[in-house]
């Protein structure tokens, strides 16, 4: 199949590339998006909140590991392997941010707020790299949050428990173009209902997690996803290599009631059309 290139104006027949200037047909009937270059490392403050918490986690090792250190710090074994634990963790978040700072320039999920039981609704992702990415996968779940009430030595608790409805995987291991929009789309149909959802732990929680969000900012993230704690979520699983991140929104399911009144009015609004579409425009039947 032919095709002109705009660049210069020379036909080219199924070649890729044009034999005239080079410049790749991909390029231009998909030219990339104009976004700024990628982020280097000094610009990204999460590089540097993931640099400090590994000198804390590897200055804890070493305080652990030298028995005249661990002595004149003054602290038991076990509280330094907890703020080893704590600064490891507070790392690999740290890590995680920056790492997805510096390769995507949009990674989003959206999805309707309210959604009518019964009915279909699209779940969409947009990836942005800034470069092209190998081995990339992508997972849209619906899942189903809820809280469980147990009861344990005669004391009342309230546990969360989650189910995953359906599962959709829609990349795997495919490689993304880079500076160039990628939109995946998981179409779900809306439950109906069946447990109460809601809860106040969950709250507390999330505020707790976005009051220390400013120094780790996976707990950010962390907050973010736990304050729509509850009901039912669109969960987007997005792996590159060995890095994953989820990103999750929750939607409402409305049940809508038709009652006999609306049922009524439906029916007579039905047969006024019909008996319309009956007659002719000058009012004289066929």
């Amino acid at each position: 199949m032919q095709w002109a290139c705009t660049a210069c104006g020379y036909h080219n027949d199924r070649s890729p590339i044009c034999d005239a200037c080079g410049v790749a047909r991909r390029h231009l009937e998909d030219p990339p998006l104009d976004i700024p270059r990628r982020p280097r490392w000094a610009e990204i403050g999460a590089a540097y909140l993931a640099g400090t918490y590994a000198l804390l986690a590897l200055g804890g090792l070493t305080v652990l590991a030298i028995e005249p250190l661990r002595s004149s710090v003054g602290l038991g074994s076990e509280w330094i392997a907890l703020e080893i634990v704590l600064a490891a963790a507070a790392t690999y978040a740290a890590a995680i941010d920056a790492l997805w700072t510096r390769r995507f320039n949009q990674a989003s999920l959206s999805v309707p707020r309210t959604v009518r039981t019964g009915l279909p609704f699209d779940a969409v992702v947009t990836l942005v790299p800034y470069e092209r990415l190998e081995r990339v996968w992508v997972t849209i779940e619906l899942v189903d949050r809820f809280f469980e009430t147990v009861h344990r030595g005669g004391r009342r608790s309230v546990r969360t428990r989650s189910r995953v409805v359906e599962r959709i995987r829609l990349q795997a291991g495919e490689s993304v173009a880079g500076r160039r929009e990628a939109t995946f789309i998981a179409t779900f149909h809306a439950p109906v209902p069946s447990i109460a959802h809601g809860s106040v732990h969950a709250e507390i929680q999330a505020s707790i997690a976005a009051f220390f969000g400013p120094l780790v900012p996976g707990l950010a993230h962390h907050a973010r996803n736990l304050r729509q704690h509850g009901g039912y979520h669109v969960r987007a699983r997005i792996r590159t290599g060995l890095w994953r991140r989820a990103y999750e929104q929750q939607v409402i399911s409305v049940m809508v009631s038709v009652g006999p009144r609306d049922a009524q009015s439906a029916s007579s609004a039905t047969s006024s059309v019909a008996t319309a579409s009956s007659t002719s425009p000058s009012g004289v039947q066929p």
